[in-house]
């Protein structure tokens, strides 16, 4: 049994990484037998994962004001980066990470040599799905008070382009 609420899943290395959220854990499994091999612990509300070299992933989480770093020879967590609010999705770019907030309008990028957080990119609040384009571009999705979806040039880390979409109210 995995657990309370199955967050996300990743696949990475020829391992796959369960992340768990109510159950505070991300479960390391063999993706072709679904086999637990290991547990990772010590995550308070833990919401999306990413490897950011061969050794190192980090995760997001819902009330840790911070992403955890996770050592992937040995399975634990190694370390923190502060990140106020509720960290959600994630991607890597050019070396950094960059980090969607629920409860922020920041999206945070991280310099994944130093695990430091550096900048923060203005959009609107609510953040929480970000993917990178074929050419390169960040796609931001956030939902709330003002919905709209924004790309970045993580190179420049500035907002090339933002659209807008009405509230439910609105129409």
């Amino acid at each position: 049994a995995l657990g309370d609420v199955c967050q996300s899943m990743h696949l990475f290395n020829g391992k796959g990484y369960v992340v768990v959220n109510n159950s505070h854990k991300v479960v390391v499994v063999d993706p072709s037998t679904f086999v637990a091999t290991a547990t990772i612990t010590g995550f308070d509300s833990p919401r999306y994962f990413l490897p950011v070299s061969n050794s190192k992933a980090y995760v997001t989480d819902l009330h840790a004001n911070s992403i955890a770093v996770v050592d992937l020879a040995s399975n634990t967590i190694t370390g923190s980066i502060h990140c106020p609010g509720w960290t959600e999705e994630l991607v890597l770019a050019y070396g950094k990470a960059y980090v969607t907030n629920e409860t922020r309008d920041k999206v945070y990028v991280i310099d994944t040599s130093s695990d430091q957080l550096t900048d923060s990119i203005t959009i609107s609040m609510g953040g929480n799905s970000i993917v990178a384009d074929a050419n390169g571009k960040l796609w931001v999705m956030c939902a709330g008070a003002s919905s709209a979806l924004y790309r970045i040039d993580p190179v420049s880390e500035q907002v090339e382009g933002s659209f807008t979409f009405p509230n439910s109210s609105d129409s």
